[in-house]
């Protein structure tokens, strides 16, 4: 709350109530032996349950209290530096060889016995019959006169050519990897160094290289890949549109080259199905892998998507993207170090399936303004299970419905998200944000280290229904940013059962400007203001928001428990403790003179409090303050505070804070000087 502060310095405080003529109150007398006890229990939220890891994934134990244990694809030192030929594959214990390697003959050591052999040499004869004496010399002349059902054994050397396959199943096993290279004979788009309309093609031990995608499957075509890399094509180096689809086991896609502002490793679209295990994809430009268009697919297994970065044109940087009513589906896959989004989803129908996944270090060295793990928009959504998102920049997961409201954006299942900072800009620091009429539904989710705010449900129609939430080391207010643990505003809904809301630098739980929160079994604890301005340090505090609370404790803050502010305040607790709540954090450097330390807050007129079964103990000036807005207190208990009930509300009833509350060793029960009123932040443009 930004407002000059009302007070009379230390000494006025501890007058009597008859000293202060300018409140007309009724007093009560007080008979402690009517009152109830209270007791009740606050369930604590549950971590995310992220074990037991994938097979050969690593366990991290957690490094501290109420930090949940994750998983690693990968030893503490990282992925292994491979060579030309190999990969590290998520899982394995280091790097891994495509193939066997290079025979010492032409062809390789391991041909089929059991199918028809054709084999091909480039620098063969041209009147070459296939055999493995005079095999052909290009790969197009095997392809037009073998027949169907043959394997096509390639000898060592590169194979300058671009060979669209008829309607027969081929299988092309290379010598090795490194020694087989097919390579594109000139810059092109819309053909690739293979392509087919029809037929199954399997590909073995092969190298692609040159300024044309690698394959181009459409129709009813099936390309099957198996220990092949693709290094430095161009444009897409695996695309599927039409019906045509690509699988493949142990795929590297490196260094893929921009053309026409495209340098991506996979594209499904218009119906085009992908699907690899085992593979890497790094060095892309503008988009790594995408799927778009409705009945296209894109499914990684046991895979890695690495430092993609923008187009020339600045465009995009992302690992991952799923758009138009296409869907996407990860298993155990690590993605690291791309520029600008780990998965975007976008329109409506688009699905991305996300299991055992994690994305780490999304935008950390990119110069533009997002960096987010992951993003919903438009109506795309976003299925997330055991996934971890460490390391981002403004937002770790986002979503936006924007024009096309469809449904759950956002469902998160045993989600980790950690270590979010600003963008290069400084604007954001956010773990999940959900605005513009998304909806978050969440089990079991944790958020901390991060420099803005945990959780944010902003806008009208935005909503979230949160299960189990840990919100722990917000960094803000000493960056000069906002630091809020759970925060709902413009007229957002947020619904929570069992949070635990930790090491928060300004706001446990902030509701303002319309919102809704309802919650039960909460706990907002170490919650810290600001040193040199000692604004915030707030338990929990509605501006203009309305609050409905059942079993909530809050302990260890600054300034005040628990406040409301604003003629549209409200806040309804059953079931309430707070407990230890201290002076600014510049009470004893730069605001000596400024008394603060309240347990329940009612500010400016309009604003109201209700609680019931509460106790409120251990404040630094006052138990109760009621400042312009109004309070109804109802078995409870108010103890060991200087001051019980601080009342500036003129005409304000005292018999409404009494009903069945025990006020035992306060210093004084009742005041009515003008007190100092805790100060906090406004909201602000908070969303985008």
């Amino acid at each position: 709350m930004a407002r000059t502060a009302l007070h009379l310095g230390l000494a006025v405080w501890l007058l009597v109530l008859a000293a202060c003529g300018d409140v007309a109150a009724v007093v009560p007398s007080i008979d402690a032996g009517t009152a109830t006890d209270v007791g009740f229990v606050v369930a604590p939220a549950a971590l995310p349950v992220l074990t037991p890891c994938p097979t050969g994934w690593r366990e991290v134990p957690p490094s501290g209290a109420h930090l949940p244990a994750t998983c690693e694809p990968y030893a503490a030192s990282g992925p292994e530096a491979c060579a030309r030929g190999s990969a590290h594959f998520p899982g394995t214990s280091g790097c891994l060889r495509l193939g066997p390697t290079c025979p010492t003959g032409d062809f390789a050591d391991d041909l089929p016995s059991d199918r028809e052999l054709r084999f091909v040499r480039p620098s063969a004869d041209l009147s070459a019959t296939g055999t493995r004496e005079r095999p052909y010399a290009s790969l197009a002349e095997a392809v037009r006169r073998a027949p169907s059902g043959a394997v096509l054994a390639l000898a060592k050397g590169t194979y300058v050519e671009s060979v669209a396959f008829p309607l027969k199943d081929f299988t092309l096993i290379g010598a090795c990897l490194e020694e087989t290279i097919l390579q594109a004979p000139a810059p092109a788009t819309e053909r690739g160094i293979l392509g087919g309309g029809g037929g199954h093609i399997e590909l073995r031990r092969l190298t692609f290289t040159g300024p044309s995608p690698a394959i181009i499957a459409i129709d009813s075509v099936v390309f099957d890949l198996e220990d092949v890399l693709i290094d430095r094509v161009a444009f897409v180096a695996l695309y599927a549109l039409l019906g045509g689809a690509i699988e493949g086991r142990r795929v590297v896609v490196q260094d893929t080259q921009e053309l026409d502002g495209f340098g991506r490793a996979l594209t499904a679209q218009e119906g085009g199905r992908i699907a690899l295990s085992q593979a890497v994809l790094s060095g892309q430009r503008e988009i790594a892998a995408m799927a778009l268009d409705p009945g296209s697919s894109l499914a990684l297994e046991d895979a890695r998507l690495t430092s993609s970065r923008p187009s020339s044109g600045g465009l995009y940087g992302r690992a991952l993207d799923v758009e138009d009513g296409a869907t996407l589906t990860l298993s155990r896959v690590i993605v690291d170090d791309n520029a600008e989004y780990g998965l975007f989803s976008g329109q409506v129908g688009s699905v991305a399936t996300l299991t055992d996944v994690v994305v780490r270090d999304v935008g950390l060295d990119a110069n533009g303004a997002f960096g987010r793990g992951l993003h919903a928009q438009s109506g795309g959504a976003i299925r997330a299970k055991r996934v971890l998102v460490d390391g981002a920049r403004e937002v770790g997961i986002h979503a936006t419905a924007a024009a096309n409201p469809a449904g759950d954006a956002l469902t998160l299942d045993d989600v980790v998200v950690r270590r979010v900072g600003a963008n290069a800009a400084g604007f954001g620091g956010r773990g999940v944000q959900v605005q513009w009429g998304a909806l978050l539904t969440a089990h079991r989710l944790h958020v901390s280290e991060l420099s803005e705010i945990g959780v944010l449900i902003a806008t009208e129609d935005a909503r979230a229904v949160i299960e189990d939430v840990t919100v722990l080391d917000l960094r803000g207010g000493e960056t000069g940013r906002l630091g809020h643990g759970l925060s709902a505003i413009e007229g957002a809904e947020l619904r929570v059962s069992r949070a635990h809301v930790a090491r928060v630098l300004d706001v446990g739980v902030m509701i303002a400007s319309g919102a809704s929160f309802d919650a039960e079994d909460l706990t907002i604890e170490q919650i810290e203001s600001e040193r040199a301005r000692g604004q915030g340090g707030i338990g929990l505090y509605s501006q203009d928001g309305v609050v409905n609370v059942r079993r909530t404790s809050v302990r260890d803050v600054r300034q005040l428990g628990v406040g409301v502010d604003g003629p549209l305040a409200r806040l309804t607790a059953l079931g309430l403790l707070v407990d230890g709540v201290r002076d600014a954090g510049c009470a004893t450097t730069t605001c000596t003179d400024l008394p603060s330390g309240v347990g329940l807050g009612a500010y400016v007129a309009g604003a109201a409090i209700e609680v019931s079964d509460f106790v409120v103990m251990r404040c630094a000036l006052a138990g109760v303050q009621v400042a312009g807005g109004v309070a109804d207190l109802a078995r409870g208990r108010v103890s060991d505070n200087p001051i019980g009930a601080n009342v500036q509300t003129a005409g304000f009833d005292f018999a409404r804070l009494t009903t069945d509350v025990v006020f035992e060793r306060n210093e004084r029960a009742f005041d009515g000087n003008l007190l100092p009123i805790p100060e906090t932040r406004l909201p602000g443009a908070l969303a985008f």
